[in-house]
């Protein structure tokens, strides 16, 4: 059968799928399949539960749930990734892929479950944080040859602009400029298209255990530019300006002046891409208020990557 690109069906006998693995690995999770899928009402793309191995070490295990080519597509970017990542020596750390299965019909993996907090529960951006996600772009790309490269053409957002524009987010003018503002860095935006970028990179997905920073969820791991990373996470502390101005802060104290040249015209695109592309949707743990204000905030970013980069990073 031909799998669509996305949606919310859940592969057929998904659970017993589940479980037949969970029995097989002799695995308990702390949440059984069944109830995994009743609480998040099919809406997660992938099954994932804290294990407990026969031996009693605790590990995590993931299984793609959804019926559709980009949770297939992403589940199996991750096992590649985290297979060839095992020797990487770096200053954080990427879980150890510890088992997979890449069956027919659905693809699972064990890997490490690091014990400490997420970024998002610590509350504090460190330096070390800030070192960890610029040295992801500085891993060799040659050592990761099934990555994917991000299009630079993407940022332009032709219809989600036509889409902004329709509903009234953003007016004419704006679109204009946003346009202008990736064709001026059309050519630096392909050209530095070119490092490894984690693509997801909010405070859930950064662990801090015994003050070492983990990267975790390396799904939409792919090449980009070096500022993609630092924006998204900029563009997800809309509301903490503190923590805005420490990242930048940080990332470019520890930059050469030729890549604090570079990030200052390609930072504002990414950002702009962004925003375009969140402002439409409300977020499964967003209350409905913090929503229309994180609305307000991502147009503002939006006015402001047109003007310049310290436009941006001051407002």
């Amino acid at each position: 059968m031909k799998l669509p690109k996305g949606g919310l069906i859940l592969i057929p006998q998904i659970r017993e799928k589940i479980e037949r693995v969970l029995e097989k690995l002799s695995l308990r999770p702390e949440i059984a399949p069944k109830e995994f899928l009743k609480i998040h009402k099919n809406k997660k793309h992938r099954y994932a539960s804290p294990c407990l191995t026969k031996d009693g070490e605790k590990v995590i295990f993931f299984a793609r749930i959804h019926f559709n080519l980009d949770a297939k597509s992403k589940f199996k970017n991750e096992i590649r990734f985290l297979k060839q990542a095992e020797n990487l020596k770096l200053s954080f750390k990427i879980p150890r892929l510890l088992d997979y299965g890449i069956e027919k019909d659905f693809e699972w993996l064990v890997r490490e479950c690091p014990e400490g907090k997420t970024l998002l529960e610590e509350g504090v951006l460190s330096k070390k944080v800030v070192k960890a996600i610029s040295e992801i772009s500085q891993i060799r790309k040659e050592l990761f040859f099934c990555l994917k490269k991000f299009k630079a053409k993407r940022y332009f957002n032709f219809k989600l602009r036509k889409n902004l524009l329709k509903n009234g987010l953003i007016s004419k003018d704006l679109s204009k400029k946003l346009e202008i503002l990736v064709k001026k860095n059309f050519s630096l935006l392909t050209n530095e298209g070119k490092y490894i970028c984690h693509g997801d990179l909010g405070p859930r997905n950064i662990l801090i255990s015994k003050k070492t920073p983990w990267i975790i969820d390396w799904e939409t791991v792919h090449l980009n530019n070096f500022a993609f990373d630092i924006a998204y996470l900029w563009v997800w502390f809309w509301k903490e300006k503190k923590k805005r101005d420490f990242l930048i802060r940080e990332y470019l104290k520890n930059s050469t002046s030729k890549k604090r040249e570079i990030f200052k015209k390609i930072f504002p695109v990414v950002v702009s891409y962004l925003c375009q592309r969140d402002i439409r949707f409300q977020k499964g743990w967003e209350s409905k208020e913090d929503f229309e204000k994180r609305k307000k905030y991502l147009i503002l970013f939006l006015e402001k990557c047109v003007e310049d980069f310290e436009s941006l990073v001051s407002c």
